[in-house]
């Protein structure tokens, strides 16, 4: 279901179902069904809001720190490999 921002309290009559919302203003978005929103938003009564996205979370502030680059750099004591190491010369 769609959200939306409530700017001011509005009583709402469904156009196609025997039903009506009685709404409060709120400064959190609020989930409401699309056809509630629609008119909410014709009266002036209601801003829209967009939704998230998928894999567009906040970072959380234990991962903040970050893992190391790869597994032989913390094997080696944080250090990654080189190209002269590697190759023994």
């Amino acid at each position: 279901m769609p959200k939306a921002i409530i700017n001011r309290d509005i009583e709402i009559r469904s156009r196609t179902r025997n039903v009506a919302w009685s709404l409060r203003a709120s400064p959190y978005d609020q989930t409401l069904p699309q056809e509630c929103i629609e008119i909410a938003i014709a009266r002036g009564a209601a801003t829209a809001v967009a939704p998230k996205r998928r894999g567009q979370k906040k970072a959380s502030p234990a991962r903040r720190g970050g893992k190391p680059a790869s597994k032989t750099a913390s094997a080696k004591g944080g250090e990654p490999e080189t190209a002269a190491e590697t190759s023994g010369t």
